[in-house]
């Protein structure tokens, strides 16, 4: 089965608006499901051009990663403000480190580096 493209799920949800209500529904559960504690990781399969998002056991992971880049992001330089525009800089930050090692990236990609004012 070919994966659904994001596009092609947000035109089907558009037009069927009680599926959409189905949907909305069902991924309020997911997302108020209790979870175990795990990380997150994002690649940039070369072969089908799509990232992936992988959750996986983060003492598991750590130990794969020990050595490697280590980047914090303390949330105190950000008031602890986890809204908007710090998800735009943290996903624009993923973006540039993937694109270092995947350069052919970078002719896609068309964001703003830094804060934007909101004037």
């Amino acid at each position: 089965m070919a994966p659904v493209k994001m596009r092609d799920a947000e035109e089907f949800l558009r037009r069927w608006p009680r599926i959409r209500s189905i949907h909305q529904a069902a991924m309020q559960g997911i997302l108020m499901a209790t979870h175990p504690p795990y990380s997150v990781v994002l690649t940039y399969d070369d072969d089908e051009q799509k990232f992936n998002v992988q959750t996986g056991d983060s003492a598991e992971l750590a130990s794969l990663l020990a050595g490697r880049l280590d980047m914090p992001i303390l949330l105190d330089e950000f008031d602890y403000k986890i809204d908007d525009e710090f998800a735009r800089r943290l996903g624009v930050a993923m973006l540039n480190l993937i694109a270092l090692g995947k350069p052919h990236l970078k002719q896609y990609m068309s964001v703003t580096p830094g804060a934007i004012s909101r004037g």
